[in-house]
């Protein structure tokens, strides 16, 4: 099952009538929201008005310099490359 969080509520998805009525109420609150997928997994929507509310806000800023090094020591980015290279049968660039 598919839900939304929006205003702290948790909002059941069962079609994409729900999800319109979710982005919509979204979009006109001005209140970013929460998609949580099947397994708990979760994306952050976050409505575009104009110009200036698409600055940056603090705690918008904070949220994303948290993030920003969430994966540090998860994966060797350097094996990651390589892999990835090799799945598409192309050669790795030389280092510079």
């Amino acid at each position: 099952m598919v839900a939304a969080l929006i205003k702290g509520k948790r909002i059941e998805i069962h079609n994409l009538d729900d999800l319109l009525k979710v982005v919509e109420t979204s979009r006109k609150d001005h209140e970013s929201l929460i998609l949580i997928g099947e397994q708990e997994e979760r994306l952050e929507v976050i409505p575009y008005h104009d110009e200036q509310s698409a600055l940056v806000s603090g705690e918008r800023l904070e949220r994303a310099l948290a993030a920003a090094g969430a994966w540090k020591d998860l994966v060797d980015t350097e094996q990651l490359k390589r892999d990835i290279y090799e799945s598409r049968g192309q050669a790795p660039r030389p280092n510079t």
